[in-house]
């Protein structure tokens, strides 16, 4: 995502409506994350010393929340395919482990035979 479609995203949900909510939910829903923490630093309750009550509080918590969730879902799909990937590794290693077995049986069966061949020609 380049970073004017980033911004026009970030611009795009300040100025969503609140109301209906359900409507405001869906499209923080459907934001990509980088999106909603974008309108989440553009919500901060000014620097210093403010004044007077947070008119984006309520706002910014449901779209922090809507953030955590999707984080927390992020980390939980990275976690299931790096056990999968894990899971995969063992396999395929169980499976070469096996065979480079299989490998030496057969290489120690090919000497012991040649051995045995070299010393009935020795005599």
């Amino acid at each position: 995502m380049s970073a004017e479609d980033l911004q026009r995203e970030i611009n795009e949900l300040v100025n969503v409506s609140p109301s209906p909510e359900a409507d405001w939910i869906a499209r923080f829903e459907a934001a990509s994350v980088q999106a909603i923490a974008g309108t989440i630093l553009h919500w901060r309750h000014g620097t210093g010393i403010t004044m007077g009550p947070d008119p984006e509080a309520s706002r910014r918590e449901a779209a922090q929340a809507i953030l955590q969730a999707r984080l927390s879902e992020l980390a939980l799909n990275s976690a299931a395919q790096l056990r999968n990937t894990i899971d995969e590794y063992q396999r395929k290693s169980g499976r070469q482990t096996i065979v480079m077995l299989l490998l030496t049986v057969v290489i120690v069966g090919l000497t012991v035979a040649q051995i045995w061949i070299a010393l009935r020609a020795a005599s």
